[in-house]
């Protein structure tokens, strides 16, 4: 699982289905996970956001480990499993659970 965040990038698409899929995740992660009332985790999970997109490791995942809730944190396994796996089909499962399951974050 450590080493999963540290290979992404965009030029290995196949993290991913498709741009759609990956839109699908980051909007996941803005909407149910990275909520303004904990700042230090929000931080975090918005760089997981930005780390999705960019050519460059953002985010450890031990950083995540250390600033992200056991729920959250077990969610996001659940994602990283899907994506090591390339199991596209768990991966838009995965967008599905977190939009049933997880309230919508506070906003500023």
């Amino acid at each position: 699982m450590t080493e999963l965040l540290s290979e992404w990038t965009p030029s290995r698409p196949e993290w991913f289905q498709n741009e759609s899929q990956l839109n699908s995740v980051r909007e996941a992660l803005h909407s149910r996970f990275a909520d303004v009332g904990s700042q230090e985790e929000c931080r975090y999970l918005m760089r997981l956001w930005w780390h999705l997109d960019m050519g460059y490791q953002e985010v450890s995942y031990e950083e995540l480990q250390q600033f992200v809730s056991p729920p959250k944190m077990s969610m996001l396994n659940l994602l990283f499993d899907s994506m090591a796996r390339r199991d596209y089909e768990s991966i838009d499962k995965w967008v599905r659970q977190v939009t049933r399951e997880m309230p919508e974050t506070r906003d500023r």
